[in-house]
């Protein structure tokens, strides 16, 4: 019965990895539910790939998840496996039908781990999360050398939602940005912690989008994006005081929609 998902939301997929214009396949690599009504969150939440094709009222969440668990993939094996296995798949089948357990155990091979809990979770399931930072700070210490400083960060996230997955965090410093995963469960909240050599500023989650999910539902800005907040540093008066704005702002209240 999954056979039109590699027939159709692969193809559509990998189709979008190769636009050459990085803006038009940054907003085609987007899957997003619950913010258009076309994407409605009360299905989504409770809808299998299959359950959404047999009902066939919404094609459009269809295809977003069916496309999001190939992008989902993707992150899971890295961009070297993911064109690895694509290239494997094409000269073995060319035009011919691939099974869809033949698909699978090529993923679980390059995984090289259990995968039994995604299919379950996000293929066979109707795996959904939402996801918050709900801390991000940092302290100011010398470095190893004796000769700098270096900041620790801790990013404390949240899922209000469904479905495990790793989460690519994002870090901007003022002279770089780099990326960890977070493994966050259902309704789980994780820490991250790493250092870096320079002055942290921002943290976002999943910025690439790699992630199937329902978009944070910010209770300051009355909202939906992806969760992302200024990096508090201990001791720098500018963020202590965005800190106490930001406290204010959350004690008016907001909500989510598990």
């Amino acid at each position: 019965e999954l056979a039109f998902w590699l027939d159709e939301d692969l193809a559509r997929y990998a189709s979008k990895l190769l636009e050459q214009n990085p803006w038009r396949r940054r907003a085609e690599l987007k899957y997003d539910v619950g913010a258009e009504t076309q994407l409605p969150l009360s299905i989504a939440s409770r809808s299998s790939l299959l359950d959404l094709r047999r009902g066939g009222e919404y094609p459009q969440l269809e295809q977003v998840r069916g496309e999001g668990l190939f992008r989902m993939i993707h992150h899971l094996l890295g961009d070297d496996k993911w064109w690895e296995l694509l290239k494997g798949i094409f000269q073995d089948y060319g035009n011919r039908e691939m099974p869809v357990d033949d698909f699978l155990a090529r993923v679980q091979a390059a995984y090289g781990q259990d995968f039994r809990w995604f299919v379950d979770q996000w293929i066979l399931g109707s795996a959904l999360p939402e996801y918050e930072i709900v801390q991000a700070d940092a302290k100011i210490l010398p470095n190893k050398e004796g000769n700098g400083v270096e900041y620790p960060i801790l990013i404390r996230v949240k899922n209000h939602g469904t479905g495990r997955m790793a989460v690519p965090i994002f870090v901007e410093t003022e002279m770089d940005y780099v990326f960890r995963d977070l493994w966050l469960d259902a309704h789980d909240e994780q820490t991250l912690t790493l250092t870096v050599p320079h002055r942290p500023i921002f943290a976002a989650v999943d910025p690439e989008n790699q992630v199937l999910q329902v978009p944070f539902l910010d209770p300051i800005k009355k909202s939906r994006g992806h969760s992302e907040t200024r990096i508090i540093v201990e001791g720098d008066e500018n963020t202590m005081a965005f800190r106490r704005n930001r406290n204010q702002g959350q004690m008016r209240g907001g909500w989510h929609w598990h």
